[in-house]
């Protein structure tokens, strides 16, 4: 009776053990799951943010550009008023070019395009930070996982749940080549 308890114990202890490990090999898997995600989020959030910043600083450049070739055109017609002497020509003009500064002054008193190229350039490299962390975790967990699943007794648990190894981070052929910021 006595040996009958020992090997009820022994075998207890043997399925608590398999369960332990089975459960462990859930975590490592699971983790290994969620680190790819959050590698797929931060490629999802750069596909997102690059055209749409790309898009802001553009059309703040742009309007930089027409503001001030209207006040380069002002400025051109004012010049040719005076050379030519026609009084009412350069009082147009004048009003051409006092109107043109005004509206700049007053509705964009400070012009942004070149902080927006900056803020451009610092949130490509955050993006690009974010993600080399995503691939840098993902790679931790992976190893984690498949050190796990080759090893005993993992193996033997992983092998009976149908877990095997996962492969790690491979860069697309060509990703190596800095991705174009095109502003047409």
């Amino acid at each position: 009776m006595k040996n009958s308890y020992k090997v009820l114990g022994i075998v207890g202890v043997i399925i608590l053990v398999c369960f332990m490990l089975a459960n462990h090999t859930i975590s490592l898997h699971e983790e290994m799951l969620k680190q790819k995600s959050y590698l797929s989020a931060a490629y999802q959030e750069r596909a997102d943010l690059v055209p749409n910043l790309v898009a802001t600083v553009k059309a703040a450049a742009d309007f930089e550009s027409e503001t001030y070739t209207a006040i380069a055109n002002s400025r051109q017609s004012l010049n040719n008023a005076i050379v030519s002497g026609d009084d009412a020509e350069m009082a147009k003009a004048e009003r051409e070019l006092t109107e043109n500064i005004n509206i700049m002054v007053e509705a964009y008193p400070q012009l942004t395009a070149n902080q927006n190229f900056i803020s451009l350039q610092d949130q490509l490299e955050g993006t690009e930070n974010r993600i080399r962390v995503a691939r840098n975790y993902y790679s931790d967990s992976v190893n984690a996982y498949n050190g796990y699943v080759k090893r005993f007794p993992g193996n033997l648990i992983a092998g009976i749940m149908g877990y095997d190894s996962v492969r790690y981070y491979e860069a697309d052929a060509g990703s190596e080549t800095v991705p174009a910021v095109n502003f047409n």
